[in-house]
């Protein structure tokens, strides 16, 4: 069972100058990264619901989560 810290990244997909989280390859330091904007976002109009959309597309685990970055 796989249990390194997991960093849960909320880093929008489109483009843009500005590098991307996934750009520094965390999961090459030993992280096990979830990242919870995809391609699929969700339709929400108000922030919670939208964010636990979010958080439970990536499927990470709350009890496992080193930190969240963006």
């Amino acid at each position: 069972m796989d249990r390194r810290n997991q960093l849960l990244v909320i880093d929008y997909p489109g483009r843009r100058a500005a590098g991307h989280v996934s750009d520094l390859e965390l999961e090459e330091s030993g992280f096990d990264c979830r990242y919870a904007m995809q391609d699929d976002m969700p339709d929400d109009l108000y922030a919670g619901p939208y964010a636990g959309h979010l958080i439970e597309a990536s499927k990470v685990d709350a009890s496992r989560v080193a930190a969240v970055i963006g």
